[in-house]
């Protein structure tokens, strides 16, 4: 990168930053998914120096629902709001001392979560970048990136989910370095940051499966016997890194919760009595009923549908971000049809990971629906980077290079609007709901 570059990503992240902390001061304390559940987990690693064991009394449906629907006017018992204790640890660690520094400031926490959470456009340029696009491309797809309103409402809230972003895409950016250039040392810092992943959230996960398929395909053109052992050495690290960070935290939950629990999921759904299930939508919907509510809530609340999904944009909003999004996906598809499917070298085997990693995600949600009812576009954001850019090189498709940026400016602008009225309008009037 030049000086010019380094400056650009230091703007788009103070940017990003600036955004996402006006969505943490504008939201009205609690009104965020899960939120009072993710402090109760930093408040117990702050103050007892280990991670919380999920209890029965974590999670009621009824006390929940009444304090959501009070708008968290009465004061929460935080030992009955506690049902994020199966989340892994990292990032919990990392912001109990700062927890402890300011006496528990929620907005603290927001901001600190902000603060990582904007780096995830600056990676997203990299990746772009290292796939072979020009700056206007990579400059498109961050953009949008920074300026998805849901996106900038959960990394400006108290959660694990902006390091999850974060981490799964620096992870993919080394293993398109990894691509380039297969080596000793970027071996070791794709497995470092898969790793970190896996003790961050069930969702970054994807990272793994990933990583594997680059050491395959970093071997491509190559002698397949020669090949598979390289790959099987490339692999053998990765999952002996990440075997290094996961394990105690997996053999803590066995020894914890009993059994295979190795994840306390299985505990996690235990005490989730209550909770809305899949199988009770399907009785009321039929399978047609429930494949159309589900998508519609995903695509709506993937843009915005802001606190816990009770605020959500104007359907006139939501009608012109769908033709956007018909337009570039159909786009995509001519692209792909034209051409995208016969590129070869480093840019097809980075279009090929980046639409596995999608894939991946979107698989991880479908499965996380097939028990409980959970429509919520932020699960997809882990992936955000390869969307935005798949839908920029659609929107781009229909046009000559040179007017290209066109459509991109035009969507950066509605989403900078539909951000600005977040901020000014919409987020504060949650608390009347």
């Amino acid at each position: 990168m030049n000086r010019r570059d380094r400056a650009w990503l230091v703007a788009l992240w103070g940017a990003t930053f600036l955004l996402a902390a006006l969505f943490a001061w504008r939201t009205p304390a609690w009104q965020a998914p899960d939120e009072p559940a993710h402090y109760a987990y930093v408040a117990t690693v702050a103050e007892q120096g280990h991670a919380p064991r999920l209890v029965a009394a974590c999670y009621n449906e009824g006390y929940k629902n009444a304090l959501v629907s009070g708008n968290f006017q009465a004061e929460i018992d935080f030992d009955r709001f506690c049902y994020e204790g199966h989340q892994p640890p990292l990032f919990y660690a990392l912001a109990a001392p700062l927890f402890a520094a300011t006496k528990g400031s929620l907005l603290a926490l927001r901001l600190f979560s902000a603060l990582i959470g904007a780096l995830v456009p600056v990676v997203a340029w990299l990746i772009v970048r290292a796939l072979g696009g020009d700056r206007p491309l990579a400059t498109a797809t961050a953009v949008w990136v920074a300026l998805v309103p849901q996106h900038l409402a959960m990394i400006g809230a108290l959660n694990n989910d902006g390091l999850t972003f974060l981490l799964v895409a620096l992870a993919v950016w080394r293993m398109l370095r990894y691509l380039a250039a297969p080596s000793r040392r970027n071996l070791l810092l794709m497995a470092l940051l898969v790793a970190l992943c896996l003790i961050t959230k069930t969702l970054a996960w994807v990272a793994l499966p990933l990583a594997l398929l680059t050491a395959l395909l970093a071997e491509r053109g190559r002698a397949m016997s020669e090949s598979l052992a390289s790959a099987t050495r490339a692999a053998t690290v990765i999952v002996a890194v990440a075997a290094l960070f996961v394990l105690p935290w997996m053999a803590r939950n066995s020894m914890t919760y009993g059994g295979f629990d190795v994840m306390g999921l299985e505990q996690h759904d235990r005490i989730a009595v209550g909770q809305p299930r899949t199988a009770d939508e399907l009785a009321q919907r039929g399978l047609i009923g429930t494949v159309t509510n589900g998508t519609e809530t995903i695509f709506n609340s993937f843009w915005g549908q802001f606190g816990w999904m009770k605020a959500p944009l104007q359907p006139r909003e939501y009608a012109v971000l769908a033709l956007f999004s018909t337009v570039a996906w159909l786009g995509l598809f001519r692209w792909f049809w034209q051409r995208g499917w016969r590129r070869e070298g480093m840019a097809g085997r980075g279009l090929l990971l980046c639409g596995l990693w999608i894939a991946l995600n979107a698989g991880l949600v479908f499965y996380y629906n097939l028990e409980f009812v959970q429509y919520q576009g932020r699960y997809l954001f882990p992936a955000l980077t390869p969307i935005m850019l798949f839908m920029a090189i659609g929107l781009g498709a229909w046009l000559p290079r040179r007017w290209r940026p066109v459509p991109w400016a035009a969507l950066a602008l509605l989403l900078l609007a539909l951000d600005l009225l977040a901020i000014w309008q919409r987020l504060p009037g949650m608390s009347g709901f």
